[in-house]
């Protein structure tokens, strides 16, 4: 993940890549940063866009023409992306920036067919005739690792040039595949079950629930199943083809009365068959799902338009026998309720991984200056601690950022970035596990010595918002969207605005972003109602580029709120504390004063016996409660 592309190859590999679009005459050619399934961390054979750009970002897509290169990114990249691709020749967009004209990959292709238009419109006028064809422009791209969504809205923004004929999509070409000489083979790893003790419901029960949505439309009516951790939870399976996600290559199809698995034998373990089998799965090779969907056995086949990439949608949608029914949240809205064993196997997982964070945190604090210390060998300590407690793997790269890399959102060091952590400042570290019963993800921004008034400032009010979203209590039926206004009302009445969401949900033992729900107004999909069982994070942010950056981050199970009927409320599973060294009081309101102190009282109560006496006595002195002088 850290072996970062060599700057000066880019150039050359953009004009390998536009030798091969004159050859298949594209005239443009458009990358993304997943794989077949829409994965957010896929696997190195996926990673064309980063072969071809050099950005090592979660979120991208990148346009390349026989002249021009244009790569977009969300608000976590924006310092990133710019020095990741400086001197390549590729123009950085940030979704946020409203300045932008071509600010989101829509508008550049609106952009472009406006334009284009005005051009063959201009022939035309003065041939005193339109000829489309002398103006045909081909948009090429892999469509199994294109979002339909994203290519539906491209399709719309293009306008009448598309409608003329005058644009035309090929979306069966793998461009970078033909000139990436050394790419890795597609992921390997194997499939294992996930027994009810963890999964806390049967492959069948969930099929059931599954097929009562299918069959609310006709008995004659399938659904298509491609995001891996649908796929992993329905059939209640784990693998190891992501690098940070518990989850295996593999598609889906169930109807009334059958389900199928189209995975790779190779990954099939004779106790993994008989699981499916007892289950009435019939398994199929993972190759064989178009053919497959080119004859579906049903007259309606269910699709999620976001959660399924061009191509599924597209072969669904060209086989005249059969009608495509667009349903949203399928799997995804029944995965995010956790149920009982989920919800208990979860906070017994965040106590394992509260012992881990607080001896490191200990560690960090006691050795800081004594020992020498850099942003990768504490990662690399970090994660032993967590090996020590149970760790399967990193749930995503860690990010341990030491003073202005902090203020990169999604930054992690590499041998040329990773710099000596000293007794002065803070240190920011964003981490999280895999488990068997669950999925962590925490941040804690570690004081270390000296630090500025704006940085206690700038560290509080964080932490006001952390508070205030922790200890909310909405009526049901609000929107994650809305619940976000708890979260950034304390850093408004400030002036200040982080470019990220507040909080994303969290899959058990699957991918630690999972929707449906996305806490932050910024979000450009639907609103998603919140509801008792979903577990989301709470993590603010502020940060100063070349200064410093704050974030507070716990995982919190939203509840039915006992003494207030028809309210919910957050728990937070998270169990380490909150460092009160660098708090200024005076930005904390009486009220946000309590739930500090008592959200730290908690932590001591709840990890006292999983700790060593020495470990007691200095959790005790780290919840030691603030006061607000008078």
């Amino acid at each position: 993940m850290n072996n970062k592309t060599d700057r000066s190859l880019i150039p050359q590999r953009l004009d390998a890549l536009r030798v091969r679009m004159r050859e298949e005459g594209i005239t443009l050619y458009l990358l993304t940063k997943t794989d077949f399934h829409l994965s957010e961390e896929p696997g190195a054979y996926f990673n064309t866009l980063e072969y071809m750009s050099g950005f090592t970002g979660s979120n991208g897509t990148m346009v390349v023409t026989h002249q021009h290169a244009h790569l977009w990114t969300d608000g976590r990249y924006t310092l990133q992306a710019r020095e990741e691709l400086r001197d390549t020749g590729i123009t950085v967009h940030i979704s946020s920036d409203y300045n932008d004209d071509i600010g989101t990959v829509p508008l550049f292709f609106g952009a472009s067919g406006d334009a284009f238009y005005d051009a063959m419109v201009d022939d035309g006028i003065k041939r005193s005739t339109f000829d489309p064809q002398k103006f045909k422009t081909v948009i090429g791209c892999d469509g199994r690792t294109i979002p339909f969504e994203m290519l539906d809205e491209i399709i719309e923004n293009l306008g009448i040039a598309f409608d003329s004929g005058a644009v035309v999509i090929n979306a069966k070409v793998d461009l970078v595949g033909d000139i990436w000489p050394d790419r890795p083979p597609l992921p390997d790893g194997k499939a294992w079950v996930l027994e009810d003790r963890y999964a806390g419901e049967s492959v069948r029960d969930k099929l059931d629930r599954v097929r009562d949505v299918i069959e609310s439309y006709s008995s004659d009516t399938g659904a298509v199943i491609t995001a891996l951790d649908d796929i992993a939870w329905l059939f209640n399976l784990r693998g190891s083809d992501m690098d940070y996600g518990l989850t295996v290559l593999a598609y889906a199809y169930v109807n009334a009365t059958d389900a199928y698995l189209f995975i790779d034998s190779r990954k099939l373990t004779g106790k993994v068959i008989t699981h499916l089998r007892a289950a009435d799965v019939t398994i199929r090779g993972y190759d064989e799902f178009y053919s497959f969907l080119d004859e579906a056995p049903d007259h309606f086949v269910i699709v999620d338009p976001s959660r399924n990439n061009a191509a599924v949608v597209v072969t669904v949608g060209d086989n005249p026998e059969t009608s495509l029914i667009n349903h949203y949240g399928l799997v995804e809205d029944l995965k995010a309720i956790k149920n009982d064993t989920e919800r208990t196997n979860a906070a017994e997982v965040h106590r394992r991984d509260a012992v881990a964070m607080i001896r490191f945190i200990k560690w960090v604090k006691e050795n800081v200056g004594k020992v020498r210390m850099t942003e990768r060998s504490a990662a690399d300590y970090l994660e032993f601690l967590r090996r020590e407690q149970g760790m399967l793997c990193l749930s995503f790269p860690t990010i341990c950022a030491y003073g202005p890399h902090a203020a990169i959102v999604h930054y992690l060091a590499d041998e040329t970035t990773d710099v000596p952590i000293e007794p002065a400042g803070m240190l920011l570290v964003d981490s999280g596990a895999h488990y068997l019963g669950g999925t962590t993800d925490i941040t804690r921004t570690i004081p270390l010595g000296a630090l500025t008034d704006e940085m206690r400032k700038c560290y509080t009010l964080c932490l006001a918002s952390f508070l205030e979203l922790l200890n909310a209590r909405f009526p049901r039926g609000l929107y994650d969207t809305q619940v976000d206004v708890f979260a950034r009302a304390p850093m408004w009445r400030h002036g200040l605005e982080f470019e990220h969401g507040t909080g994303h949900g969290v899959g058990t033992m699957l991918n630690v972003h999972e929707g449906p729900q996305s806490i932050t107004w910024l979000k450009s999909g639907d609103s998603i109602v919140m509801r008792d069982g979903m577990i989301t994070s709470c993590e603010p942010g502020i940060y100063f580029e070349g200064k410093f950056g704050v974030r507070h981050e716990n995982l919190m199970l939203c509840t039915a709120l006992r003494d207030y009927p028809g309210f919910l409320g957050f728990t937070s599973l998270t169990l380490v504390p909150i460092d009160t060294s660098a708090v200024d009081p005076e930005y904390l309101t009486d009220a946000e004063v309590d739930m500090l102190n008592r959200y730290n009282r908690m932590v001591y109560l709840e990890m006292l016996p999983y700790l060593t006496v020495e470990e007691q006595a200095w959790l005790q002195k780290e919840t030691a409660p603030v006061s607000k002088a008078r």
